[in-house]
């Protein structure tokens, strides 16, 4: 981003939240469309995943609401994995646990005896939507929720890998040195430095270091066409910028384009 601060920081174009994003999608959409016009010819298709539950719907709303002919024809339909749905429901954008407690309970990674605990002194509807003030004991329960869980990642979670140190926990805790060299359980395998992957299938792992790694070489930043000294930031989860989720629920939207509309959407 490179607004009113030459280094590209992630503040340089001032605050943002959902509205704010949907309108620059769509005018990026649409400018898109003026430089490539052969495109409109094409069925578009938008699809996401994650916080994209917010940004596909918002920006497929803005081309209905807009209906510019240069670019609302084009669009056939959206699809959504895994996705926020607004800061009411609790899935993303709002700070309610019970859909994180429930996926790691499901998932076995905290006890029955932690997850009856949290109910007991929590609540189903204070988890869920976190009326009123926190009961006595629930923050002291939910407390203990990191160290049994412990660090994982949740797009891989029975993976060896876990996100901010994915490219190189596992190859410490095997015995390779930041010096190449190799000790530990890979000497007594008679493993080498570049036999050792970072995961239970013998792969390095990816995770938040993986995108700047990549972004960092000269030769990525020469085939984008950016200088090579540009500043990147990673941005997941609003890290390096001012980012306020304020779409309060997306359900309202897809009973409209389920009533109104013939677009195809699939939400899995």
């Amino acid at each position: 981003s490179y607004c009113a601060d030459p280094s590209g920081a992630g503040t340089s174009c001032g605050d943002w939240d959902d509205e704010r994003m949907a309108a620059v999608q769509y005018a990026a959409l649409k400018g898109w469309f003026d430089l490539f016009p052969e495109r409109r010819s094409k069925p578009l298709f938008l699809t996401g995943e994650s916080y994209a539950g917010i940004y596909v719907p918002k920006l497929a709303q803005q081309i209905l609401d807009h209906r510019d002919p240069d670019v609302y024809p084009q669009l056939r339909g959206f699809a959504v994995g895994d996705g926020c749905l607004g800061t009411e429901s609790g899935i993303c954008g709002g700070d309610k646990p019970w859909w994180n407690l429930l996926f790691l309970y499901g998932h076995g990674q905290i006890s029955t005896l932690l997850w009856e605990s949290i109910l007991r002194e929590c609540g189903e509807q204070h988890l869920k939507f976190g009326t009123g003030e926190s009961p006595a004991g629930c923050s002291a329960a939910l407390a203990r929720v990191g160290g049994e869980a412990g660090g994982y990642f949740a797009y891989g979670l029975y993976d060896d890998c876990i996100y901010q140190e994915g490219l190189r926990r596992s190859r410490r805790r095997l015995g390779v040195r930041s010096d190449g060299s190799v000790g530990g359980l890979a000497a007594r395998l008679g493993l080498g430095a570049k036999e050792v992957g970072g995961a239970l299938n013998d792969y390095a792992c990816g995770g938040g270091d993986a995108q700047s790694v990549w972004t960092n070489q000269s030769s990525v930043r020469a085939a984008l066409h950016v200088p090579l000294n540009s500043f990147f930031f990673n941005g997941d989860n609003g890290a390096g910028m001012v980012y306020r989720s304020t779409e309060p629920n997306l359900m309202p939207f897809y009973r409209r384009v389920a009533k109104e509309s013939e677009l195809r959407v699939l939400i899995y």
